[in-house]
């Protein structure tokens, strides 16, 4: 359960989307097994780093395995029908009570689109949602005015961090190779809030 326990200064607070607050792992694993590309009965691999492709030697190539995330006929799929991760709407919710939210994602054209049904289905629509079209672009999420980030991907939180911004990782097991700032819940996230002047 996510609470709120003191009121900190409004902040312009950034959030991504896959591994912060969609189960994108999980959806991909099941869309694999929908679409005939591991069996069935395979279980879930543990992510323990970046790049996805090496926890799934079923799919020959590297190539292969990325088109058929972000360039084939599951791609909406994938990314429209992820669980959502417990806890993150109400997250959301009481975040935006006492800052100024935005939503910042990279995606390509496909998984763009997909995420939009997704927030919206989710019902998570702060007024802010901006996409870094990676296809297009670096995937820079500083180049919005946000004075903290919360994020599973490292470069992410490193690029805010860089520019003295504040940036924490989500703890997720696919980013414990690096030592940056960190929390562990939802909950800690927004005490770390409520802690900053």
């Amino acid at each position: 359960m996510v609470t709120n326990t003191a009121k900190s200064r409004e902040m312009k607070v950034a959030i991504d989307v896959d591994g912060v607050l969609r189960d994108f792992v999980g959806s991909l694993h099941k869309c694999l097994i929908m679409d005939g590309l591991i069996l069935e009965n395979t279980p879930m691999p543990e992510i323990t780093s970046w790049g996805l492709h090496q926890f799934y030697p079923q799919i020959e190539s590297t190539e292969e395995f990325y088109d058929y995330i972000f360039r084939s006929e599951s791609t909406f799929n994938l990314f429209s029908s992820a669980p959502i991760y417990k806890g993150a709407k109400e997250f959301m919710e009481l975040l935006e009570k006492g800052h100024e939210v935005g939503i910042i994602t990279s995606q390509n054209e496909a998984g763009w689109r997909a995420t939009l049904v997704w927030l919206f289905a989710n019902q998570i629509t702060p007024p802010n949602i901006h996409c870094i079209r990676f296809d297009l672009m670096k995937a820079d999420k500083t180049i919005w005015d946000y004075e903290v980030i919360l994020d599973d991907k490292p470069s992410h939180v490193h690029e805010f961090l860089d520019k003295d911004r504040m940036g924490f990782l989500l703890d997720r097991p696919w980013n414990q190779e690096v030592d940056l700032p960190r929390v562990f819940s939802y909950g800690e996230f927004i005490e770390e809030l409520n802690g900053m002047e």
